[in-house]
C-alpha cells in the first residue's frame, strides 16, 4: 500500500541543487537497477513515467478538481522554463551537459517539493502497478540510509553517468541545474555553471559568466523560478524537502486523491442507478 510510511528514513540533507539535463538514449540506459531493486522493475518505472505521462494531466478547471489545476500549473511552468533553458544554451554554446552525464544526480542533498512532484507522481499512480514500484524503491533506499534520488538510474560500473528515469516530469532543480543564475550581494546575477561544464570549457565558460554578468545574455535566477512555480509557501506541499521524502509524500498524496476519486466514481454511479435506471413500463 502507498499510504503508509518507510520502517526506515534516511538522514535529512541540507539543501543544495543537484540534478541532471540530459538523458542516455534509449538504448544506452539499460543498465543499472535501483538500490535494491531488479532489472525489471527499472524497465517498470520507466515505462510507467515515459514522457507521454505529462499528456495526459487534465487543464486547468478540470472537473477533477484542484489535483488535476496544480499538475497542470507545474507542468505549464516547466514548459515555459524548459523554453528559457533552451534559448540560454543556444545563446552560449558552452552550456552542454555531457552526454550520458550524471554526475549531478549523485548529489544526496537535492531538494524538491511534494508540489512539484504531483504529476510525476500521478502518472505513477495511474500505471498499472499503481506505484508500487516507485514506492519500493524509496523504501530500499531509506533501508539502506541513501538519500540519492531513486529515480536516477546509474550506469554499469560508473556511477557518474546514468539517466533520470522520470526526465520529462523531473523537478524544477533538475531542470535548472547548469543553466541557470544565482542573485549576488551587490543586486546581480551570477552564472551557477556546474563543475563538469567549468572543467570541459574553462574558457567558454568564463565567457558565458560574463555575458550572463553584464546583462547581455538573461538567465533564469533559481530562487525567482521558484517562487514563481511555488505561490504558496504557506502550503507544507509547496516546501523543498529532500527529493525522496518529497517523492514519498507526492506518492501517498496522489495515491489517495484517487482512491477519493474512485469512490466519488462509484458513488455517482449508484446514485444514477437509484435515480430510475429501470426499464420503463
Amino acid at each position: 500500500m502507498l499510504l503508509r510510511r518507510p520502517a526506515v528514513s534516511a538522514p535529512a540533507a541540507a539543501p543544495r541543487p543537484g540534478g541532471g539535463r540530459r538523458p542516455l538514449a534509449p538504448a544506452a540506459a539499460a543498465a543499472a537497477p535501483a538500490v535494491g531493486l531488479p532489472h525489471d522493475d527499472n524497465a517498470r518505472v520507466r515505462t510507467t513515467l515515459a514522457p507521454a505521462a505529462a499528456t495526459t494531466v487534465p487543464p486547468v478547471g478540470s472537473p477533477q478538481g484542484t489535483a488535476s489545476s496544480d499538475n497542470a500549473r507545474v507542468l505549464a511552468r516547466f514548459a515555459e522554463i524548459d523554453a528559457r533553458t533552451a534559448a540560454l544554451a543556444a545563446a552560449l554554446p558552452a552550456l552542454r551537459c555531457a552526454p550520458g552525464c550524471g554526475a549531478c544526480c549523485t548529489s544526496p542533498t537535492i531538494d524538491a517539493s511534494a508540489y512539484e512532484l504531483g504529476p510525476l507522481a500521478a502518472a505513477a499512480v495511474a500505471a498499472p502497478d499503481g506505484g508500487e514500484v516507485l514506492m519500493a524503491r524509496l523504501d530500499a533506499a531509506a533501508a539502506a540510509g541513501s538519500s540519492v534520488c531513486v529515480l536516477y538510474e546509474p550506469a554499469p560500473g560508473d556511477g557518474s553517468r546514468g539517466r533520470c528515469a522520470a526526465y520529462e516530469l523531473r523537478p524544477l532543480v533538475c531542470r535548472l541545474f547548469g543553466y541557470s543564475a544565482s542573485g549576488t550581494k551587490d543586486g546581480g546575477v551570477a552564472l551557477a555553471a556546474c563543475r563538469v561544464m567549468r572543467e570541459a570549457a574553462p574558457e567558454g565558460i568564463a565567457a558565458a559568466e560574463a555575458r550572463v554578468a553584464s546583462g547581455a545574455t538573461a538567465a533564469p535566477v533559481l530562487r525567482d523560478e521558484a517562487a514563481r512555480l511555488h505561490p504558496a509557501q504557506q502550503d507544507a506541499r509547496q516546501r523543498p524537502i529532500p527529493i525522496n521524502e518529497a517523492l514519498r509524500e507526492a506518492l501517498q498524496v496522489a495515491a489517495l486523491r484517487a482512491l477519493v476519486d474512485a469512490a466519488a466514481g462509484s458513488g455517482s454511479g449508484s446514485d444514477e442507478e437509484g435515480r430510475g435506471g429501470g426499464r420503463p413500463e
